[in-house]
């Protein structure tokens, strides 16, 4: 999958067919191999990405850019 600038995607080692298992995000977990929209704040000191209708906080070590 081509990334676009300003997206990202869980790094494929994070990729599981566990449909119970996923990278955190927010108060949630994301699976598969989607794209996600990113951004950083604070100077990059915190990462958040696009899911489920809102910016919502994520570690970006979990992701590919």
């Amino acid at each position: 999958m081509e990334l676009k600038p300003g997206y990202c995607k869980i790094r494929e080692d994070l990729i599981s067919t566990d449909p119970d298992v996923g990278v955190p995000v927010g108060d949630e977990y994301f699976r598969g191999p989607g794209l996600l929209r990113y951004r950083w704040l604070d100077d990059v000191d915190r990462f958040e990405v696009y899911y489920k209708g809102k910016w919502q906080e994520a570690y970006s070590i979990d992701f590919d850019f």
